[in-house]
Parts: structure tokens; C-alpha cells; sequence
């Protein structure tokens, strides 16, 4: 017997699929060089753009057992920022533990 499929979830689902098409589409236009599925954007070496090269590796290894949902939300996230031309400096901050 088939479990019910819960609207809510689908539905969300749908929306990011629809987000991520949108995404891919447009970073195709304005970057045509960079594979958009690959675990490395290239922004800076092949556009000499102000955003840096992007590296999905290790936020793609802290999302790791989890739903492909948290990877394209990140992957669209960033396209949403490159596409706009905004610069971004991720900056390591130390988890605070004790308040």
C-alpha cells in the first residue's frame, strides 16, 4: 500500500524544484562557462568578477545524511547573491558554546 504523500512537503518541494530551474537558467545566462551542478564556481578566475570562486565541498559535507533540499536551497541562495553582483566574504566566526 502506498503511504499517504503529505501536500505541505510536495508542494514545497515543487516550489524549490521551480527555484532551482529558475536559478540554473539565469546563472546560464549571465555565466554560460560554469556548470551550475558542479561542487565549484569558478567566478573570479574565469569572469575576473569581485565575488570569489565558490566551493560547495564542505558545506556539502556538513549536509551530508540530510535531504537534498538543504544543498539546492544553499546552491539557489548563492546563485541568487552572484547573479545580483553581490561581493560575499564568509567569515569563520567561533561557535559560541557557553553564555
Amino acid at each position: 500500500m502506498n503511504a499517504p504523500l503529505d501536500l505541505q512537503v510536495a508542494l514545497r518541494r515543487k516550489a524549490l524544484d521551480d527555484w532551482l530551474a529558475d536559478q540554473k537558467r539565469r546563472m546560464n545566462l549571465r555565466f554560460p562557462l560554469i556548470d551550475f551542478d558542479s561542487n565549484h564556481w569558478p567566478i573570479r578566475t574565469l569572469y575576473n568578477a569581485k565575488q570569489p570562486d565558490w566551493y560547495f565541498t564542505k558545506s556539502f559535507e556538513d549536509f551530508a545524511g540530510k535531504d537534498t533540499s538543504y544543498r539546492d536551497a544553499l546552491r539557489c541562495l548563492v546563485a541568487e547573491m552572484v547573479i545580483a553582483g553581490k561581493p560575499f566574504r564568509y567569515i569563520s566566526r567561533p561557535k559560541v558554546t557557553d553564555y
